[in-house]
């Protein structure tokens, strides 16, 4: 953090050139110091729903969704699902694929597969292709496992 006021205090007592700018001058030592995070997954077509997001509605999507938020309504997709420790979703989901890390109240429709991993909370009928619970999932509802591509 030094390093970066350091910077800052050198970056705006540099020659009193009047055609620089100090904001270029600010954001050239900020490059060299200031690194951006780089998201926790890979594909560039996911999106996110943060901690901070509460939303009530409908939700469509085609690549990869990630909700630590929380989600009131319907989601649809023909991509994969992530809901994350700490989410809260009370929908009908109709996706490709989902993993539950969060808790879930509603109903699931999935093409390929679902998992429930070992923190999921799950209140509601599951139907998919294939179904991995771990243990420490809670559960409550149906699950109907087709060897069939589901609708």
């Amino acid at each position: 953090m030094s390093n970066i006021l350091k910077r800052l205090s050198n970056a705006s007592v540099e020659k009193d050139d009047r055609s620089a700018s100090p904001v270029s001058s600010y954001d050239a030592s900020m490059k060299e110091t200031v690194a951006m995070p780089t998201p926790s997954f890979s594909k560039s077509n996911s999106s996110v729903i943060t901690s901070d997001v509460k939303f009530d509605g409908e939700i469509e999507f085609n690549e990869s969704l990630t909700i630590y938020g929380s989600v009131k309504g319907s989601i649809k997709s023909s991509g994969t699902l992530l809901l994350e420790k700490g989410a809260s979703v009370d929908a009908t989901i109709n996706a490709k694929s989902l993993t539950v890390r969060g808790n879930f109240k509603g109903k699931i429709e999935a093409e390929e597969k679902v998992e429930l991993l070992s923190q999921a909370q799950v209140i509601g009928d599951i139907n998919a292709n294939r179904i991995k619970v771990e243990d420490g999932v809670k559960f409550v509802g149906k699950a109907n496992i087709n060897s069939k591509k589901t609708k």
